[in-house]
């Protein structure tokens, strides 16, 4: 009887860890990009974000293109760290945030996560996301996501993005 008490007391500690391991849902916490001693979110004003974004980061380069899902130009500013995207659905027609690509360890996401890490690493931090070849996704209920990017040989992250699901 006492070994059929301490297994299951065992067992019920056990699953206790397992469960405080698990991690949270994704929130829109989680799709805020700091820049400094800013924080941006998607669909914030583009110009704020790139303006951070080079003073931190250094110039970047943008080109634009003719939006195919609104009217004007959708326009990204670029460098070797980061990549901002826009569209031109503000006030005005102005261009708000729709993606951040992030291939830095200079920056790192809310839960802090950054380039070099370990594929577990962020599953630790963020639980099983939607795998699918070189990525792992996690979406917010409301449609916004990030995206984590590996190399296939060693399960290192490349880069990571947040994006705004304009289809929702």
């Amino acid at each position: 009887m006492k070994r059929i008490f301490v297994l299951l007391l065992s067992a019920v500690l056990a699953l206790g860890c397992v469960t405080a391991l698990a991690a949270e849902p994704l929130t829109a916490d989680d799709l805020v990009l700091t820049l400094g001693d800013e924080d941006f979110e998607l669909g914030c004003p583009a110009a704020d974000m790139v303006k951070a974004a080079e003073k931190l980061l250094g110039r970047l380069t943008k080109s634009e293109a003719d939006s195919c899902m609104f009217d004007g130009k959708d326009r990204e500013w670029t460098n070797d760290a980061i990549t901002i995207g826009s569209y031109p659905i503000g006030e005005g027609k102005s261009d708000v945030v729709e993606s951040v690509i992030v291939t830095t360890d200079t920056l790192q996401t809310a839960r802090g996560v950054m380039t070099g890490m370990s594929k577990q690493d962020i599953i630790t931090l963020y639980g099983e996301g939607t795998e699918d070849w070189d990525q792992l996704t996690y979406r917010t209920e409301e449609g916004p996501m990030i995206i984590f990017t590996f190399d296939l040989d060693t399960q290192q992250l490349l880069s990571w993005m947040l994006l705004k699901d304009t289809t929702r």
